[in-house]
């Protein structure tokens, strides 16, 4: 706790003002701090750096896959009357079309079992079974880490809801110690969030959250092909994001970034005009990149904090920030930190890159940001009324602001590599339970009840008669929301601990049943181009298995990692088709690459409609890792509902190519 921001006499005034008067609330309490005896008599439970079970010390290991498809077949399997069973495939075999290869390493997940009661349903409280207490009577863990730095990315929507409080408090501690002017008080207070258009095709002016929904990613794809451009070709311009461009030359490409991004050639134009591109895209968002609150926060935390501590302030800023302002700052600071290392060429360094870029990135109070009913053709008035401020008494206040956000810009260029990083004792305070670290259970517990009874069939048949029930009760208890591109969303709070909704969207798709099972079951990668490699991990039978798979995020963000135990069934009365899959951990499946999610419940319900098409429910609650409740309460509807676009576009584009005419 030597490490932490909050110095011991601040402790008590803190603590006992903020955290100790709601019980429910409160995150610490002064008995919660860990002494030295809690240290040496508590059991050694690792980060989530170390390797998983079945793999000790294992670091790095490669295999091949063959060449196969990508599960069992629902056509094997649709006619239950012939009892037939495809035969028995080993473990580690991939079930894919095409061939990938893929490197293995030490999985880290812990295991926690969850399952659903008799008698509930998707929209009722759900019984967690934590196998881990039989272990350690606990609950909570105390930490001895491996690694001093904990990856933002790698902690689950529990941990990032604790810790963001927790930031709060102890930068609001470290401010008021060192005479601080930020107000950072308000800054986790509820807003009101806007629902953004997914049919707005702007790029610039456009909201960073409609990029995540759109996207899967904080930056416009083109945006990012900008960066990597530049990063290609442009690092022997001398002065790029100094030196301005031709203004009509950057006209010309936004235009054709906004109307025609699929015919976008950046080898066209110059490095100096797609830089000047990259600054205009970050200069007409709606709000700064490091928003207005936590602007003054970082200014002040650079002004007023000492040097040894001012790390771990700006990490908790950090914290605070939105997910998808922390998801684009960090992927612009990486792009920025290879920039400045290859400052012998271009020669810019740091705080040349940083005085470029500062105004731009932050909210300063003396420079007037155009609105974006204004910002076109605004840019004569905004420079008159800024040499009119600075003629007058902001004039000194404005040279100060910009000389400040400069500097800290390059500190926050500087410390990138520990900038998006939890302090490992800041997680020792926390005392984070297994509700909280949201890990899955193993694959041979789950469905077994306190006596050991049970096994995956019973959790399976449990699901399919919850997915009924709900279609009884005509979903009641669900709260309906507005329906974005067709589909019909609906979410239902559980009472579990877990700060996620149970999220459900519905469609129909102009194909049978069993057509729809198909691409689902088989073809996944045809609807998501996030798949970057999976295989299978073992065959429990004809119509379960546990299935492994990798999802692609944005250089500098790790993949995301999936395993699960998934099966399907077909209702013969209704002619539907039902998948059910949730996460669980295997001694076989090694962490292939990145951070591991948690998929607490997945469930694709396919009916039959009167016309002879499908009818598509998806039940969805997900821990991607590194984000917090608010995207989950207020984004991931959306997020569902594009994923479900996505799975009825597929079938689209197959009609398209089907009736395409071919010359003879």
């Amino acid at each position: 706790f030597a490490s932490c921001l909050v110095p011991d006499d601040i402790n008590d005034k803190v603590f006992d003002n903020r955290l100790s008067t709601n019980s429910d609330n409160s995150l610490l309490a002064k008995d919660d701090f860990l002494t030295e005896d809690d240290m040496s008599e508590s059991p050694p439970v690792h980060s989530r750096g170390g390797s998983g079970e079945g793999d000790s010390g294992a670091c790095c290991r490669s295999s091949t896959y063959s060449e196969t498809t990508w599960g069992p077949s629902p056509n094997e399997s649709l006619n239950e009357e012939t009892g037939s069973t495809p035969e028995d495939k080993p473990h580690f075999h991939l079930i894919r079309r095409n061939t990938m290869g893929s490197t293995d390493t030490g999985s880290f997940l812990e295991q926690v079992e969850l399952m659903e009661g008799h008698n509930s349903s998707l929209s009722q409280p759900i019984r967690a079974k934590w196998h881990s207490f039989q272990r350690q009577h606990s609950f909570r863990h105390v930490f001895k880490p491996l690694r001093t730095l904990i990856p933002i990315e790698e902690l689950s929507v529990g941990q990032i809801s604790v810790l963001r409080k927790l930031s709060l408090v102890k930068l609001t501690a470290q401010l008021e110690l060192h005479n601080g002017k930020a107000n950072v008080s308000r800054i986790l207070k509820t807003r009101k969030h806007k629902q953004h258009s997914l049919r707005n095709k702007t790029i610039f002016g456009g909201n960073l959250a409609t990029n995540v929904l759109k996207h899967g990613t904080a930056l416009p794809p083109l945006i990012l092909q900008a960066m990597d451009h530049l990063k290609a070709t442009g690092m022997e311009k001398v002065g790029l994001f100094r030196r301005t461009a031709a203004k009509p030359r950057v006209a010309s490409l936004r235009q054709q970034m906004e109307t025609n991004a699929d015919q976008v050639d950046f080898s066209e134009y110059s490095s100096y005009e797609i830089a000047d591109v990259i600054k205009l895209y970050f200069r007409e968002l709606p709000e700064p990149l490091l928003t207005t609150k936590l602007s003054e926060a970082l200014l002040s935390s650079y002004e007023c904090i000492p040097e040894e501590v001012r790390l771990q302030a700006l990490q908790a800023i950090m914290l605070l920030l939105p997910d998808e302002n922390r998801e684009a700052l960090q992927c612009f600071l990486y792009f920025l930190k290879y920039v400045a290392s290859q400052k012998h060429s271009h020669q810019m360094d740091m705080k040349n890159l940083s005085v470029c870029l500062a105004p731009t990135l932050f909210a300063l109070s003396t420079i007037p940001r155009p609105s974006p009913l204004t910002r076109r053709g605004s840019l004569k008035r905004s420079n008159a009324t800024n040499s009119q401020n600075l003629l007058t008494v902001g004039g000194n206040k404005e040279v100060n602001e910009h000389v400040l956000s400069s500097k800290c810009l390059t500190e926050l260029i500087q410390h990138y590599d520990k900038l998006f990083t939890v302090a490992a004792d800041m997680m020792q305070v926390c005392k984070f339970s297994h509700l909280e670290f949201g890990d899955p259970v193993p694959y041979h517990d789950l469905g077994r009840d306190k006596n050991g009874h049970g096994s995956y069939k019973d959790y399976i048949d449990e699901c399919m008669t919850t997915l009924a029930k709900d279609q009884r009760k005509k979903y009641r208890g669900w709260v309906q929301c507005n329906a974005v591109k067709d589909v019909e969303l609906a979410y239902s709070k559980v009472d579990d601990g877990i700060p996620l909704k149970l999220w459900r969207g519905t469609t129909e798709i102009p194909v049978p049943p069993y057509v729809v099972l198909q691409r689902l079951w088989e073809e996944k990668h045809l609807w998501d181009g996030r798949i970057v490699k999976g295989r299978q991990i073992a065959q429990l039978d004809p119509h379960t298995e546990v299935f492994q798979y990798v999802t692609s995020s944005v250089p500098p963000l790790t993949h995301r990692d999936h395993c699960v135990l998934r099966s399907w069934k077909f209702d013969p009365s209704t002619e539907s088709y039902v998948i059910v899959s949730t996460s669980v951990s295997h001694p076989h499946a090694t962490l292939l690459a990145g951070v591991r999610c948690t998929e607490l419940a997945m469930r694709y319900l396919i009916e039959k409609t009167a016309d002879g098409n499908s009818q598509l429910s998806l039940y969805c609650r997900v821990d991607m890792r590194g984000r917090s409740p608010e995207f989950y309460n207020h984004a991931f509807g959306r997020y569902l509902a594009s994923s479900i676009h996505r799975i009825r576009d597929s079938f689209k584009r197959s009609l398209q190519l089907e009736y395409l005419e071919t010359p003879v």
